[in-house]
């Protein structure tokens, strides 16, 4: 079994195929500074696949996933990432798959870290986009309440001056936990 239910929650990806988002969406900046609508969606793609072939094969080539993600068209991106969580899912429920703990550039990580790692980049990512494309984001209160109780530990681990987000912002009054996480991971709540 999957150690976190989060997988059967909405996908932050969801609004991409909306009618309400427009094609020129893609070019439209996020708040991660370094990346465009498309190039965060690709970098979730990629994500997604980088993680299934680490539990399928215990390593992933990243210049050969990055390649074949930078190659798909942009309309073709949300069922990619549809497609490419689908199989990290299938990965998960392989046998063994969530007893293991598993070798990544950050650390031996147990499975079940490795699930918190994709849901808090899932969910931060998906308010990043949900802000870039004026959309609608809800996801279930309480796994987001798990997601920043996972990011604030993980973030006393890490040395001075490394962080994978920015830094911590301050939330002014009874925040939605997804906004919270939003400005624990850095992003400005405007």
């Amino acid at each position: 079994m999957i150690p976190s239910p989060a997988w059967t929650s909405p996908r932050p990806l969801r609004a991409c195929s909306s009618p309400q988002w427009p094609p020129t969406a893609w070019t439209s900046p996020t708040p991660c500074d370094q990346w465009d609508v498309a190039a965060l969606v690709r970098h979730l793609v990629a994500g997604e696949r980088v993680f299934a072939a680490i539990v399928r094969d215990g390593r992933a080539d990243r210049t050969t996933i990055f390649s074949a993600v930078e190659a798909i068209p942009v309309a073709d991106l949300p069922a990619a990432y549809d497609q490419d969580t689908a199989d990290l899912l299938a990965a998960y429920r392989g046998p063994g798959a969530v007893e293991r703990s598993y070798l990544l550039p950050i650390g031996e990580l147990a499975a079940e870290q490795m699930v918190d790692l994709r849901i808090i980049e899932s969910l931060t990512h998906g308010w990043d986009l949900a802000r870039a494309t004026d959309q609608p984001l809800a996801f279930d209160p309480m796994i987001v309440e798990r997601a920043i109780a996972v990011s604030r530990a993980l973030l006393e681990q890490l040395p001075p001056g490394r962080s994978p987000f920015g830094t911590p912002q301050p939330v002014i009054g009874d925040a939605p936990a997804l906004d919270r996480l939003a400005a624990l991971l850095g992003r400005t709540l405007t």
